[in-house]
Parts: C-alpha cells; structure tokens; sequence
C-alpha cells in the first residue's frame, strides 16, 4: 500500500467520525420542545366557570434549559422547512403580519420564561380582542421557532369559542 491509500482510508474514517458527532449533536442532543394550544374555561374556587380563556402549553422535552420569549400567531401560514416559506412567499400573495401576544399571561410570570428538562408551562390569553390564526409559534432566547403543529390548529378551528370569536369581529368589522 503506498501513503496515498493510507491517507485515504484516514480521510474515510475522521469523515466518518465526524458525520456520526453531527448527527449526535443535530438530532439526538438537540432542543425538542412541544406546543400545544386552545381554549379552555377557566374556574372559579366555588367551580362555576368563570371566562373563556386562549390556553399555551410549551413543553420542554429536551435536557437543558430553555427560555420562552415570545409568542405569536401569523395570518398567513408559515411553511417549514425555511427555504419552502421563503419559495411559496415570492411565489403567491399572502399577508406577511403576525400578532405578538402580551409578556403578561393572565395568570402566572412575565416573559421570558425559564422552563426546567421534561417540564411544561402554560401561558393563559383572554379571548378579547384574539387576533386572526392561520399558524402559532413560540420563540425561544436561542431564536428558534417552534410551531404548532396543523392537527392542532384545525382543532382550534372547529372549536365553539373559536367560531363564536370569529362571527363576532366580522359582525364588527362589516358594522
């Protein structure tokens, strides 16, 4: 064997061992978090039902921490993977607006919010005033967006509440 062929069998194996770190650390190791989102009725102590409220549940099913610090919800949908979004944009006509929910949660701390490995904390809205929905997303300090998945926004869709919201602004807006 001359030095060539041993420098290619090393090339092969430090290539392997570096595909095989990436893939470890892009995939196994990396920050899972779940959302999960809809309208609930929020209690009173004596358990009659006091308001309907628009519920967020961010799930951190990764091993570090994470830091929740926005939410929001866009008129248009967001497509994913990034460079399909950025495609189907140039391609059709869509509005690009999208609706920060407050720092303030009706109950509980204000954002951003520090969630704990295998943990979950849920942000609370009114429904007053519920912007147009056609995707969820939660941000997270390290910039990455985490979205909602579509079985759970077509959920949202037929929800009562949801229907009740959307008669009453177009009642507003054609007034």
């Amino acid at each position: 064997m001359k030095l060539t062929d041993y420098l290619a069998i090393w090339g092969a194996v430090l290539s392997t061992i570096l595909a095989c770190w990436s893939i470890y650390k892009d995939y196994l190791k990396r920050y899972r978090v779940r959302v999960e989102a809809g309208f609930r009725v929020v209690y009173q102590g004596d358990g009659t039902p006091r308001t309907d409220v628009f519920a967020v549940t961010v799930t951190n099913l990764s091993e570090h921490k994470i830091k929740v610090t926005h939410i929001a919800t866009f008129e248009a949908r967001v497509y994913r993977p990034r460079w399909v979004n950025t495609l189907t944009y140039k391609l059709f006509t869509r509005n690009g607006q999208a609706y920060l929910f407050s720092f303030q949660p009706l109950h509980g701390d204000r954002m951003p919010i520090t969630i704990e490995p295998k943990d979950n904390y849920i942000f609370t809205y009114t429904v007053d005033e519920f912007p147009p929905i056609a995707d969820l997303a939660v941000t997270t300090a390290d910039g990455r967006e985490w979205f909602l998945p579509r079985k759970s926004l077509k959920k949202i869709f037929k929800d009562k509440t949801y229907l009740a919201i959307r008669e009453r602004q177009k009642a507003t807006a054609n007034a």
